[in-house]
C-alpha cells in the first residue's frame, strides 16, 4: 500500500469480495464448493487490507466487478459497493472515488483521452457530469443509490428518486424539478 501511494498508482478494488455478504452467495458461500476456502480467504485478508488503505491514503476509484448481469443484479451490485466504499473509508472518501480520483485517473489516458479539458471537478472547461441530489450524501450515501443489502436488495427503476436533476456534457438527460 506504501508503494501503491509512494509511485502515485491507483487503487481499484472490487469490495464485494471482502463482505461477508457474497458468503450469501449459493456458489460461494457453499462450505463444501470449491469457492467457499477463497471466500474465507478474502474475509480473513478484509481488515488488514481496509487497515493499510486507511494509514496510507492510496489514490481509490470506485469500480465494480460485474459483467454479463442483467441490469437488476449490476445496478445491486453497483448500489451495494457504494455502501461498503463508505462504511469503510467514510461518505467523503466514497464520493471521491466515485468522482475527482477517477476524473484525475482518466487524464493519465494520453491520447486516448476523449476529454481535452480536466474531469471529475466543476470549473470553467471542464468536463463533468452534474447532479442535483435531494439531501446531503456526505451524511447519506443512500441518496445516491448506495444500499446495505446486495443479494436481498429490493429492484429499483432507472433512475433514483433522490436525484431529480442530470446534466452530461451540458445536455440534460433528467429534470423532475417542479
Amino acid at each position: 500500500m506504501a508503494m501503491i501511494v509512494e509511485k502515485g498508482a491507483f487503487l481499484s478494488t472490487n469490495f464485494a469480495a471482502f463482505s461477508d455478504e457474497a458468503l450469501k452467495h449459493p456458489v460461494y458461500g457453499d462450505p463444501t464448493g470449491p469457492q467457499y476456502p477463497k471466500m474465507r480467504q478474502f474475509g480473513k485478508a478484509r481488515d488488514p487490507f481496509l487497515a493499510l488503505a486507511r494509514k496510507h491514503k492510496p489514490k481509490m476509484v470506485f469500480n465494480t466487478d460485474v459483467v454479463l448481469s442483467d441490469r437488476f443484479v449490476g445496478r445491486a451490485s453497483r448500489d451495494f459497493q457504494m455502501y461498503l466504499h463508505a462504511d469503510w473509508f467514510g461518505n467523503f472518501e466514497a464520493l471521491k472515488a466515485l468522482t475527482s480520483v477517477p476524473g484525475q485517473l482518466a487524464q493519465l489516458t494520453g491520447k486516448n483521452n476523449p476529454y481535452p479539458g480536466k474531469l471529475g471537478v466543476i470549473e470553467n472547461g471542464a468536463f463533468a457530469d452534474i447532479i442535483l441530489v435531494d439531501g446531503n450524501p456526505l451524511e447519506d450515501m443512500s441518496v445516491l443509490g448506495a444500499n446495505p443489502e446486495l443479494f436481498d436488495a429490493k429492484p429499483r427503476g432507472e433512475t433514483i428518486e433522490t436525484i431529480p436533476f442530470i446534466m452530461k456534457d451540458g445536455n440534460i438527460y433528467k429534470n423532475t424539478l417542479e
